[in-house]
């Protein structure tokens, strides 16, 4: 009897402790709500606008959930990872806020990678996923949704397919609200997800992601089959997704990332897309299969970046009039001089005109005053040029209006001086190298009249005329008033571990950090591994902060 009298003296107790405890717990609450911390008096528009911000930047963790039983759930995987999660568990106050603040949750991403062992283990952690995701998604009201899905490890298709149909199905009833959509998702799921027939339609839809995971692509796999509900994106990013395979609407498109399988896929993508006018690709098999492609002529393309040419299949067979910004990645062989310039004047001339100037000016009498382009912007990637950078100058004469060059040589290639001397504004230099290759004809017009931005990636066989530099700004001949809007030049020299340091001498250093003082953004760099050295350290009495940034004393200076 007397241990049972204590126990109740103890339940009691215990009861009493709880009581108190709930007491002051209401007290303490009193006490702040009638003195606000500096946080809890900051406006309601201000802590949302705080939490925007939060939930916007870049963070290299997970969100790891703790379920039912105690078990821990990774409900997300992105960089940058937008979760507004955290801020539900700092105060009750901050958790009404953060729940009831639709653009937190404007942004979902839930990996459905399968790796539980046992049949039970998978379906409790699928209906835990499927339900965050739900709730998730409810708190961001009627707001346009950006969704992400991922899976790495998958299990057989069908039981992959049984767990993860639940998430599917919220995100297909939630279809109408979606703003942008990114899978990354082996070819049979991306397709069920696209095509389910719970989807309400992807009405706002701007832009879609698909990363094909599969192994091996078989086209029956992304087939469109009855019934299918059209996405009609405005941009579109592809991995390894056959095009006439794709249940989408191309009408809309205007911008396309892609890496494709084969060169056939580059043309059919630009007849499918006539409104395209951005197009960055990198074919994985460009030589396979060998095919006569026809010619085609795409009216709106403004960008093009071609990461695998080998043959210059792509470039020779395309006529693009709008064309501003081209990049081409060479993979180290040799620049194909007249192949690029009968691009530049097909499209320049705003048809196929000239289609019959292949490699070598076959097919007719080429000269470089066929060449009347508007090309803005031109990026040759891992590229050898011979007779030291002449075809540049080339290049150069055709494209008149170019406003920025990038050149990154290949690790075989040697120098570009011809080039330096012909783009120096030093009267003797430029016309002689102009002479040398029969392009000086009575008043020739300057080399790249309208340069800004000038990008130099060299290698260990070559070097920079640095003392021709200055001379860049220079006024052209006979016309002092004068000069290129040249703003920015950079330079990196990429050199083994055990070669010498690049070497600029004193006097030419001087002129390069008169440049820098008077504005101009120049800078060069030696490049070793993954460490860089500056070529030009400017002495803190010559901080260009601390003078004159008058771009019109440039040329005095030089």
């Amino acid at each position: 009897m007397k241990l049972k009298d204590l126990n109740a003296q103890i339940d009691e107790a215990k009861k009493a402790l709880e009581n108190l405890l709930h007491q002051r717990q209401a007290v303490k609450a009193s006490i702040n709500q009638r003195h606000k911390s500096l946080v809890d008096r900051v406006p309601l528009e201000i802590v949302c606008n705080i939490f925007e911000l939060y939930v916007t930047k870049p963070a290299d963790s997970y969100i790891d959930i703790e379920g039912p039983n105690g078990q821990t759930f990774v409900l997300t995987r992105k960089t940058p990872l937008p979760s507004p999660l955290p801020l539900g568990a700092i105060c009750q106050t901050w958790r009404h806020i953060a729940w009831s603040t639709p653009r937190l949750w404007t942004s979902a991403f839930v990996d459905i990678s399968v790796t539980e062992d046992s049949d039970a283990a998978l379906e409790e952690t699928y209906k835990f996923k499927a339900q965050m995701l739900s709730e998730w998604i409810s708190r961001s009201g009627s707001l346009p949704l950006s969704i992400r899905i991922v899976c790495g490890e998958v299990a057989p298709y069908g039981q992959t397919l049984r767990v993860v149909q639940p998430i599917f199905d919220i995100v297909s009833i939630n279809s109408r609200r979606c703003k942008e959509l990114d899978l990354k998702l082996p070819a049979r799921l991306t397709n069920r997800l696209i095509l389910s027939p719970q989807s309400s339609g992807y009405q706002v839809l701007e832009r879609l992601r698909i990363f094909n995971t599969s192994d091996d692509i078989h086209p029956t796999e992304f087939s469109s089959g009855a019934g299918q509900v059209l996405i009609a994106p405005k941009v579109l990013d592809l991995n390894f997704v056959p095009l006439h395979e794709l249940a989408i609407s191309w009408n809309n498109v205007t911008e396309v990332t892609a890496v494709l399988t084969a060169q056939s896929e580059v043309f059919e993508l630009l007849r499918y897309a006539p409104k395209l006018q951005v197009c960055k690709l990198s074919v994985h098999f460009p030589d396979f299969p060998a095919v006569n492609h026809p010619h085609l002529l795409h009216p709106k393309l403004r960008v093009l970046d071609i990461l695998s040419d080998p043959t210059g299949v792509i470039l020779s067979h395309l006529t693009l009039p709008a064309i501003e910004h081209l990049v081409y990645d060479l993979k180290g062989r040799l620049f194909p001089t007249d192949l690029v310039l009968a691009f530049l004047a097909r499209s320049g001339s705003g048809g196929p005109d000239f289609r019959s100037f292949g490699a070598g000016g076959q097919g007719g009498e080429f000269t470089i005053d066929d060449v009347k382009s508007n090309i803005k912007e031109l990026h040759f990637l891992d590229a050898q040029f011979a007779n030291d950078g002449a075809d540049l100058i080339q290049i150069g004469r055709a494209a008149p209006n170019l406003t920025k060059l990038h050149i990154a040589l290949a690790s075989s290639s040697s120098s570009l001086n011809a080039f330096y001397r012909a783009l120096s504004n030093e009267t003797s230099s430029a016309t002689s190298e102009l002479e040398k290759m029969g392009q000086v004809v009575g008043n020739s017009p300057p080399l790249l009249p309208e340069l800004e931005a000038l990008q130099f990636i060299i290698n260990r066989r070559s070097d920079i005329l640095w003392n021709l530099i200055p001379e860049i700004f220079l006024p052209f001949k006979g016309d002092n008033d004068h000069f290129r809007p040249l703003e920015t030049i950079t330079i990196g020299r990429v050199r083994g571990r055990d070669e010498a340091p690049t070497s600029i001498d004193e006097e030419t250093l001087e002129a390069l950090r008169d440049l820098i003082y008077d504005g101009v953004r120049l800078s060069a760099w030696d490049v070793v591994g993954s460490k860089t050295f500056n070529l030009i350290p400017m002495p803190p009495e010559r901080n260009p902060e601390n003078g004159s940034s008058d771009k019109d004393k440039i040329s005095q200076a030089a």
